[in-house]
C-alpha cells in the first residue's frame, strides 16, 4: 500500500499543524472511534484548501485524550505533497500532478496519483461506509455550501439543510463524491475562502455536525426551513492571462471588481457590472455583454465560485452561471 495507515491516533498529532503535516509527508489515513459502521472524511484533496485539515488536526488532538466517537471514523489526508509545497497550502496540485478531484472516474497523468486514488477507492469499498464527506475551500469569498453527486437524492435535501441552505451538484462527474456517491451517501462541503480564519472555524462547526449526522457523536442539529439548489453550471472562461483586479479600468485585457466574490450565490439583476473588458473575445458568454468597456449581465442571474484569485481565473474560470430552484420543507 502506498498510503500511510494508522490504526490509532499517533502521538505526533500534538505537533503544530504544519509540522504534523510535514511528519505525515504523504497521503495518510488515521482510524478513530469504534463500531461496525464507519464514516470516511477527506481533507486536502486540493493542497491549497486547508480548513478541513485544521479541523481534523484540532479534533484528533482532543480524540487522542478521549476518543468518544461511537462509529469508526477514518480521517484521510489526501494530497499532502501539494499541501506541503512552498510555505504550505499554496497550490491546488503540483506541476506534474493532475487535479486530484478530477481523476476519480478517469485516470490522470501522474502514475503515483493514480495509484493513490486506486488504493483509496479500494479502501472505501472495503470499509463500506455509511457516509463519505470531503472538506474543501474556495479561492473566493463564499458562504458554506454543499456539493452533491450528480442526480442527487432529493429525499436527503432536508437532511443537508443541517449544514447549509445552498447546494449544487457535481454535473461534470469528476469528483471523489461523484465516484463514492455511486455506492454510499457522499457530499462535499465548501467551507469558505481558503485564506480566511472564519473558514477554519466553519470547518470545525461542519465537522461536528457531520459527526452528529453520522451518529458518531451525540447531539442535535436542526434543519433549515428551505434550501436553494443550483444546477446547470455554465462556466465563464477568460481567454487572457492579462487580468487585473481593480475597481478602476486599468487597461488590462480584463479587469474585475475587487468585491466580485461577494456576489456569489446571490440573485443579481440585469445590468450588474462585473468589471471591464478592453480586448475583443476575452470573454464570450451569452449572458454577458460589453457596453462601453463595462462587463455587464444581460439578464437576471445567479453565479457561484466567482473569485478574484487571478491564477484560478486564468487557469480555470471566473465562475459559473447557475439556475437556482428553491425548495421549502413543511
Amino acid at each position: 500500500m502506498t498510503l500511510k495507515y494508522f490504526s490509532e491516533i499517533p502521538e505526533q498529532i500534538n505537533l503544530e499543524a504544519k509540522e504534523f503535516l510535514q511528519w505525515l509527508g504523504t497521503t495518510a489515513i488515521i482510524k478513530t472511534g469504534q463500531g461496525e459502521e464507519s464514516i470516511i472524511l477527506f481533507c486536502l484533496v486540493h493542497g491549497n484548501e486547508p480548513s478541513g485539515f485544521y479541523a481534523f488536526h484540532d479534533l484528533l488532538k482532543k480524540l487522542r485524550v478521549k476518543d468518544n466517537l461511537q462509529k469508526t471514523v477514518y480521517f484521510v489526508f489526501t494530497n499532502v505533497k501539494a499541501a506541503l509545497y512552498g510555505s504550505g497550502f499554496e497550490i491546488r496540485f503540483t506541476s506534474e500532478q493532475s487535479d486530484m478531484n478530477r481523476i476519480w472516474l478517469k485516470e490522470g497523468r501522474n502514475e503515483e496519483q493514480n495509484q493513490i486514488v486506486k488504493e483509496l477507492k479500494q479502501f472505501i469499498q472495503e470499509k463500506k461506509p455509511r457516509l463519505v464527506v470531503d472538506f474543501h475551500n474556495t479561492t473566493g469569498r463564499n458562504p458554506v455550501y454543499l456539493i452533491t453527486p450528480p442526480n442527487m437524492d432529493h429525499s436527503l435535501l432536508e437532511n443537508y439543510s443541517f449544514f447549509t441552505t445552498f447546494l449544487s451538484e457535481d454535473t461534470e462527474e469528476t469528483m471523489l463524491v461523484s465516484w463514492s456517491g455511486q455506492f454510499y451517501e457522499s457530499f462535499l462541503i465548501e467551507c469558505g475562502q481558503n485564506t480566511a480564519e472564519q473558514s477554519h472555524l466553519n470547518a470545525q462547526e461542519v465537522l461536528n455536525r457531520v459527526l452528529i449526522y453520522g451518529k458518531a457523536l451525540e447531539g442535535e442539529i436542526i434543519p433549515q426551513q428551505k434550501v436553494w439548489i443550483a444546477y446547470n453550471p455554465d462556466r465563464v472562461v477568460v481567454n487572457s492571462k492579462n487580468v487585473e483586479i481593480s475597481d478602476e479600468n486599468t487597461g488590462a485585457d480584463a479587469v474585475f471588481r475587487t468585491d466580485l466574490d461577494l456576489l456569489n450565490t446571490k440573485p443579481l439583476t440585469k445590468g450588474t457590472s462585473l468589471g471591464y473588458v478592453n480586448k475583443e473575445n476575452v470573454i464570450n458568454h451569452s449572458k454577458l455583454e460589453v457596453v462601453d468597456k463595462k462587463l455587464l449581465l444581460k439578464e437576471d442571474a445567479t453565479l457561484i465560485l466567482l473569485t478574484t484569485h487571478i491564477p484560478a481565473i486564468t487557469a480555470t474560470c471566473l465562475g459559473y452561471f447557475v439556475d437556482v430552484k428553491e425548495v421549502t420543507f413543511s
